[in-house]
C-alpha cells in the first residue's frame, strides 16, 4: 500500500538551512496517531484530534530520498488509525497523511506495529 505523506511547510523550513544553500540535520522523535480522517497539507501544523504520540520509533537512511520509519506501541490502549504524522525532536510537525478508511485498528491485547518508507519524491535529497 502506498500512502503519499505531505511534507509540512514547517518540515520544509527545518530542514533548510540558515543561508539556504543546504539542509540541516533533523531528527525524527515521536508519531502521532489520530482516528480522525482530514486531508493533510503543507500548512497542516497539528494532526486533528491526537489520539497519542509514539515515542517508541526505530529508522534511519535507506537511500539517498528514502527514510525508514518503525513505530511500535504495545500499550493496552485501544485506538483507529485514520492518520499519522511525523514529528521532529523539536515538536515540529514534519508530514503527515490521512484517509477515511482506517489504516489499522489497535486492540488491548495487540502491539500495533507500523513501518513506513518515506520517499521524499518532491524534495531534492541532493
Amino acid at each position: 500500500m502506498t500512502l503519499k505523506m505531505v511534507v509540512t511547510t514547517a518540515g520544509r523550513d527545518a530542514l533548510r538551512n540558515a543561508t539556504a544553500n543546504g539542509t540541516n540535520t533533523v531528527i525524527v522523535a515521536t508519531v502521532g496517531v489520530t482516528a480522525t480522517a482530514f486531508t493533510p497539507d503543507a500548512s497542516t501544523a497539528t494532526l486533528p484530534e491526537e489520539i497519542k504520540r509514539i515515542a517508541t520509533i526505530k529508522g534511519g537512511a535507506t537511500a539517498a530520498d528514502t527514510i525508514h520509519v518503525t513505530v511500535s506501541d504495545n500499550s493496552a490502549d485501544t485506538y483507529t488509525v485514520r492518520g499519522v504524522a511525523i514529528y521532529l525532536d523539536n515538536g515540529t510537525l514534519f508530514a503527515s497523511y490521512g484517509q477515511a478508511d482506517p489504516i489499522l485498528e489497535k486492540s488491548t491485547q495487540a502491539t500495533m506495529l507500523l513501518a513506513s518508507d518515506v520517499q521524499f519524491a518532491d524534495i531534492d535529497a541532493t
